[in-house]
């Protein structure tokens, strides 16, 4: 699917009226979206993951749906953009929120923390609850990058990407700047594991491997900014001024 659109109408539901939103869109819209909402939910939290894959087909499959019968949807891009910034910014935020609050003295924290840190970072495992003030993890610079995510990039992220699948035009803006935060967040948490490397990394079971197992994910991220820049302003509302969306596809006559 295109990211451009060419010789479409500006739709009038992107006026404000009492709809909202919704508005815009067929009616299997909303009910994709409610899948949507709890597959985030669900998948964000990592630990059962694998039920929200499959609320997140299930709405992908609704709106497959809803684009066999004509009906007008949401950009594929604007859906699948927004569901993996959501998804990754919840796993960020709860995993850093762990250790960075009193959550790490838990018997799930200490679980989850000290597994983590056997496989891939040993600042999670050797000295863990032992080293700093706060307790968690045994290297002090993972504190300064526990509070930037926790309290700073990731709920911004979280809040640009719900705008963003809103398509406002705030919500696109927002998640530009937030991705570029997150590059730089990304560089200097390198550079801090780098700095200690024999204690974070000649620990763990996998070592480099598994650093960049876990890490790849995080650095495909990064193709979301060029992504973002090809993407057509006009779909996104911004101070009541009309938006333009695809034409919907109607499916095969039956």
């Amino acid at each position: 699917m295109t990211t451009h659109i060419e010789r479409t109408e500006a739709i009038d539901a992107s006026e404000p009226s009492p709809g909202g939103y919704y508005d815009r869109f067929g009616p299997l819209q909303k009910q994709a979206d409610k899948w949507l909402t709890v597959g985030i939910i669900l998948t964000g939290t990592f630990f059962v993951g694998p039920i929200g894959i499959l609320c997140l087909a299930r709405s992908a499959m609704i709106m497959r749906k809803a684009q066999r019968l004509g009906q007008q949807i949401r950009p594929w891009s604007i859906t699948i953009i927004g569901t993996i910034v959501l998804i990754d910014a919840s796993i960020n935020f709860l995993g850093w929120g762990v250790d960075l609050s009193p959550i790490h003295d838990t018997q799930l924290g200490l679980t989850f923390d000290s597994g983590w840190g056997a496989m891939f970072d040993g600042a999670y495992y050797v000295d863990f609850n032992g080293h700093t003030s706060i307790g968690g993890s045994s290297a002090i610079t993972e504190k300064a990058f526990q509070l930037i995510p926790v309290l700073i990039v990731m709920p911004m992220r979280i809040v640009a990407a719900v705008a963003f699948l809103q398509m406002r035009r705030v919500g696109y803006d927002y998640l530009i700047i937030t991705s570029w935060m997150y590059v730089a967040m990304w560089v200097g948490y390198t550079a801090s594991i780098a700095l200690e490397f024999d204690h974070r990394l000649g620990n763990t079971l996998y070592g480099v491997t598994g650093w960049w197992a876990y890490n790849l994910p995080f650095i495909l991220l990064w193709l979301v900014l060029p992504y973002l820049m090809t993407i057509e302003k006009r779909q996104f509302v911004s101070n009541g001024k009309p938006t333009v969306l695809p034409p919907p596809q109607e499916g095969p006559s039956r």
